[in-house]
C-alpha cells in the first residue's frame, strides 16, 4: 500500500514537471516546439518506471525539437543520411547512452564533411524516439544562430 502511494506520488510529480516544461515550449523562428529538457533530464524521467510507463510519459515529446551540444566524435555517411556522433563529457552517469543524430544527406553532406573531431557544435533536431538506452534525433541541422 505504501509503495503504491509512493509510486503514485512520484508519477504525479514527474507528470507535473513534464506538463510544465512541455506546455511552455520555446519557439524558434520557424515556430517549431523546442524542448527545454536536456537528454539527461529526459532519461532521468525513466526513474523507476517500466519501459511501457516511460514510453507513455515520453509520447508527447516525440516530434518536438531539441538542441544538443557536444564535441564531434565521428561523422559517417549512411545510405540516405549522414550520422553524427558527439562526445558529451557533461553527460555524467548517462555518458554511456547513445544519441543518434541523422541529417538529410543532400542538404548537409558537404557542410558535415568539414567538421573536425573535437570541434564543439550544437545540433538541432526532431526527437523521433527516446528509450532507456538511446535517443534518435532526425531532420538534424546545425543552427545558424549558434
Amino acid at each position: 500500500m505504501i509503495i503504491s502511494i509512493i509510486v503514485f506520488a512520484a508519477m504525479s510529480l514527474i507528470g507535473a514537471l513534464w506538463a510544465f516544461l512541455t506546455l511552455h515550449p520555446v519557439r524558434t523562428q520557424s515556430e517549431r516546439h523546442l524542448s527545454r529538457l536536456t537528454p539527461e533530464e529526459l532519461w532521468m524521467l525513466y526513474g523507476n518506471l517500466t519501459d511501457i510507463q516511460a514510453q507513455a510519459l515520453m509520447a508527447p515529446l516525440i516530434g518536438t525539437w531539441i538542441d544538443i551540444s557536444g564535441d564531434v566524435a565521428n561523422v559517417q555517411e549512411l545510405s540516405c543520411s549522414v550520422e553524427v556522433t558527439l562526445k558529451r563529457e557533461d553527460a555524467g552517469v548517462y555518458r554511456h547512452r547513445s544519441i543518434l543524430f541523422n541529417f538529410p544527406i543532400k542538404a548537409w553532406r558537404a557542410s558535415l564533411a568539414t567538421l573536425v573531431r573535437g570541434e564543439t557544435i550544437i545540433i538541432r533536431g526532431e526527437i523521433e524516439q527516446i528509450t532507456r538506452r538511446d535517443m534518435h534525433i532526425v531532420n538534424c541541422e546545425l543552427p545558424a544562430d549558434s
